[in-house]
């Protein structure tokens, strides 16, 4: 609410809030100064150290409710780059079992390099990529030593195949819901 000199901006309706002060517009503005401030600065609990992320204000439970509910399905996204800390994070291992689980393979062939067309290797490095929040590098690494550059082209890949491929898109969903316990 604005409570200066400055003309409001075009997209803001001040309507419902100032009819809590008064039925006159004059009286209304008048008395949501007065009500601003009189606010006691050195008593006002700062919000923003309430924050979680950045961004979420809420007790505890809320929180969890909007990062299971919101954040957990959510793609990284570089305009909002809290939603990294707040996703909840898989272990490698946790991921490797449920794809290994889905597929019937054992866990040296969804990590072994070599194979064309391993569905869920590819698979598990794109949910490894985006639920573990383990680096590329590392990730390389633990997927039998290629490079943290090969994670990313083959993140890249499955994160577009799935809107050509509903049956592929189909059994990433219902990992990451496993996986998420949503």
């Amino acid at each position: 609410m604005f409570a200066g000199k400055r003309q409001k901006p075009d997209w803001l309706t001040t309507e419902t809030v100032l009819s809590y002060f008064g039925e006159e517009k004059k009286e209304a503005i008048a008395n949501y100064k007065s009500y601003v401030e009189k606010v006691n600065r050195e008593t006002m609990e700062d919000p923003n150290k309430n924050l979680i992320g950045g961004f979420i204000l809420g007790g505890t439970g809320f929180v969890n409710w909007v990062k299971d509910k919101f954040l957990s399905t959510k793609n990284d996204e570089k305009e909002i780059p809290q939603l990294k800390k707040l996703k909840p994070k898989m272990t490698l291992k946790t991921i490797i079992q449920s794809v290994c689980d889905e597929f019937r393979y054992r866990e040296e062939q969804v990590k072994m390099r070599g194979r064309k067309d391993n569905k869920a290797r590819a698979i598990a490095i794109y949910l490894a990529r985006d639920l573990s929040g383990v680096s590329c590098k590392d990730l390389g690494a633990f997927f039998d030593g290629i490079s943290g550059a090969a994670i990313t082209m083959k993140y890249n890949q499955m994160h577009a195949e799935p809107m050509r491929n509903k049956k592929l898109s189909d059994k990433i969903a219902t990992l990451k819901k496993q996986l998420l316990n949503i």
